[in-house]
C-alpha cells in the first residue's frame, strides 16, 4: 500500500523529467503564428463551454434545491392532512358510536313501550 501511495507522484516526476528533456531540443516545441491563433481559439471556446456548464449547474442546482423546499412543504402538508383525517375518524368512530347507542336505546324503548301497551290492551279487553 506504500509504494500505491507515492505512485502518481513518480508519474508526475517521470512526466516533468519527460518534458524537460523535450525541451533541450528546441524543435519540439516550433510552433506557427496559425497554430498558436488555432489555439487560443480552441482555449477560448472550451473556456466559454465550461463557463456555460457552470451557469447551468448553478441554475440546476437552485431549481433542485427550490424541488427539496416543495417537496418538504409537501411532506408537512400531509402530515397535517394524516393528523386531521386521523381525527375526523376518532370523532366519526365516537359518533357513530353514539348513534349505534341511541337506535339501541329507542329500539329497547320501543319495544318495552310495545309490550307494556300489549299487556296492558291484553288485560284490559281480557
Amino acid at each position: 500500500m506504500c509504494g500505491r501511495k507515492y505512485a502518481p507522484t513518480l508519474w508526475v516526476l517521470l512526466l516533468l523529467f519527460s518534458l524537460s528533456s523535450a525541451g533541450l531540443s528546441a524543435e519540439g516545441f516550433l510552433i506557427t503564428e496559425e497554430e498558436l491563433t488555432e489555439l487560443e481559439r480552441i482555449l477560448e471556446r472550451q473556456q466559454n463551454t465550461i463557463e456555460n456548464l457552470q451557469m447551468r449547474l448553478d441554475v440546476q442546482e437552485i431549481t433542485l434545491n427550490r424541488l427539496d423546499t416543495i417537496t418538504e412543504s409537501q411532506l408537512d402538508l400531509l402530515s397535517q392532512q394524516a393528523t386531521t383525517i386521523n381525527g375526523l375518524k376518532t370523532s366519526f368512530d365516537e359518533y357513530e358510536t353514539g348513534v349505534r347507542r341511541r337506535v339501541i336505546t329507542i329500539g329497547l324503548l320501543s319495544g318495552v313501550t310495545g309490550l307494556l301497551v300489549g299487556t296492558t290492551i291484553t288485560l284490559i279487553y281480557r
